[in-house]
């Protein structure tokens, strides 16, 4: 609902106030990537009177740039990926399922923990 609100400035205020610890958001973006400027306000705007959970569309690929540009700690991800199934396609519907792979999970970790802080910049 947080993404959706016409004014996220003022809907993080109200989070905040009834005492909400952690808020997942894209930015009111539809990928963390769209809105990583977004997020960045912010993760600066609550100064770290909540924790500002990045999350929607988190792919390994840009991690690491939305989380030099986001400033943020917290990140939620499911890195899952399609893999076709046996037995072709159903209705012409293909076949498979998502997945989660371990060596994906550990290239997004690796990928967020490797990003300076912009004071480790300055």
């Amino acid at each position: 609902a947080f993404d959706v609100a016409s004014n996220l400035e003022l809907a993080l205020e109200d989070a905040i106030a009834t005492g909400c610890r952690r808020l997942l958001t894209s930015g009111g973006a539809t990928s963390v990537y769209a809105g990583a400027n977004e997020i960045r306000r912010l993760v600066e705007q609550a100064c770290e009177r909540i924790e500002i959970a990045v999350g929607g569309g988190l792919r390994h690929e840009t991690a690491a740039e939305v989380a030099r540009i986001t400033q943020a700690k917290h990140f939620h991800g499911s890195v899952r990926h399609w893999q076709p199934g046996y037995g072709g396609d159903l209705d012409g519907v293909p076949m498979g399922q998502l997945v989660t792979s371990p060596a994906d999970v550990r290239t997004m970790i690796t990928a967020l923990r490797t990003v300076p802080s912009e004071s480790e910049h300055t």
